[in-house]
């Protein structure tokens, strides 16, 4: 016998000699009346059996409170292992569950009945099959913790889990049974991913933003050299040509000079559209609505198509400069990529205060895209569309988008007004 059996079996014999001799105490004290001196056997007989019955009793009274004891830690184990917020199973070193918690049991989707000797491997799914067995081989051959994280099956879609697994060994330092502790790491899977998608988007966004900027550079560039640069240079020789010709009469050398002054005229209208593309100073001197206005003529007039601009309610109301900005800006590109890729005849715009928002319509009856098919949204507008977009939610816009192959296309932006406007 081992030791621990030989301190309980001394405890138990110890519990039973304190419940006869305290039993013995509460006969003599009940029945000392009827006790003699006879020293009869009938009266020892008689004396026992009524010792024990007390006996019996007490014994009775002290399972009624180890029960009690019993249930209140029993009670206590459910609330600590049941009902823990985390899935607690145990299994043996082959996977095989023989014990498991009602959390796992939610998590699986099962009853806890029909977990008790199925394969653990059974509910994880195949693109972690190989990260089960290798953590499972590791807690064996080494006898050590292992954690690690698995993607779970159950009857809806499967869950992310992180494992933290805990070897029980045997004598024989062999492991005997693995205690594991599954915790749902879903949300926080779920949220990592997103946070990679925003962080791949942002990188995109900015790739499109130096590219763009690239691309305003290079149009800056050639319109510089192929317009202003070569009006300047032409300029330049022809005034070399008058100072050097010595015979060249008035009339001839008015002619010229004329030419000259087209020239010049030509090279300030270049400078002037251009610096108008950069900065429209009429968005300053006279706002938005003026702007926008002297911007859909300039388009008009460089395309030959028809154009409307209408404008309500906006003479009531001071916007915050950044909203001027951002909505011209669209109004701009938007005009532009109606311009390279829609092939419309007619373009319409209209500005609008509702009372409770701004909003910037943008109409053409061009070839129009599917929004749904990114590739046919890219066609139709490059970056532009994203650029839009952008500078819609950079003041706090939105910007919706209607068209279909063959139908036009409507772009709507309604920004809400709130404290950064003021009503006049």
């Amino acid at each position: 016998m081992n030791i621990g059996a030989s301190m309980k079996n001394n405890e138990y014999e110890s519990e039973k000699t304190s419940i006869r001799m305290r039993a013995e105490a509460a006969y003599d004290q009940k029945n000392k009346s009827l006790i003699n001196d006879s020293g009869k056997d009938t009266d020892s007989l008689i004396y026992e059996l009524q010792v024990h019955q007390i006996e019996l009793e007490m014994q009775n009274e002290e399972l009624k409170k180890t029960q009690v004891e019993l249930d209140k830690t029993l009670d206590k184990y459910f609330e600590l292992y049941d009902l823990a917020p985390a899935g607690y199973l145990t299994m043996n070193a082959k996977g095989l569950i023989v014990q498991a918690n009602l959390t796992i049991a939610a998590l699986l989707e099962l009853s806890k009945k029909l977990l008790v000797r199925v394969l653990f491997s059974q509910f994880v799914l195949p693109d972690s099959q190989d990260q089960y067995y290798l953590l499972l081989n590791k807690v064996i051959n080494t006898g050590k913790e292992q954690t690690g994280e698995l993607h779970m099956k159950n009857n809806g879609p499967g869950f992310f889990a992180n494992l933290f697994m805990v070897p029980v060994l045997d004598d024989d330092q062999a492991v005997s049974e693995i205690r594991v502790v599954v915790t749902d790491i879903t949300n926080i899977k779920n949220a990592q991913y997103k946070q990679n998608k925003s962080e791949d988007h942002i990188r995109y966004l900015n790739h499109q933003l130096l590219k763009a900027q690239e691309n305003e550079r290079q149009a800056i560039s050639s319109h510089l050299h192929e317009n202003v640069a070569q009006d300047l240079a032409a300029i330049k020789m022809g005034f070399e040509n008058l100072l050097n010709e010595k015979n060249e009469s008035l009339p001839d050398a008015q002619h010229e000079a004329e030419s000259l002054f087209a020239l010049l005229n030509r090279c300030i209208g270049a400078v002037r559209d251009l610096s108008y593309e950069l900065w429209p100073p009429l968005l300053d001197q006279l706002g938005l609505v003026q702007a926008i206005r002297k911007q859909c003529a300039i388009f008009s007039e460089k395309t030959g198509l028809p154009m409307s601009f209408s404008s309500y309610g906006m003479e009531y109301i001071k916007l915050d400069r950044n909203i001027r900005i951002s909505l011209f800006r669209i109004v701009q590109e938007g005009l532009h990529n109606i311009r390279q890729h829609a092939l419309a005849k007619n373009v319409e715009v209209e500005l609008i205060c509702s009372g409770l928002a701004i909003l910037l319509n943008i109409f053409d009856n061009g070839i129009g895209f599917d929004t749904v098919d990114e590739q046919s949204r890219e066609a139709a507008f490059g970056i532009g569309l994203q650029y839009m977009k952008e500078r819609a939610a950079s003041i706090g816009g939105d910007m919706r988008i209607i068209s279909k192959p063959g139908a036009g296309c409507k772009i709507t932006v309604e920004i809400p007004l709130k404290l950064n406007s003021e009503r006049l």
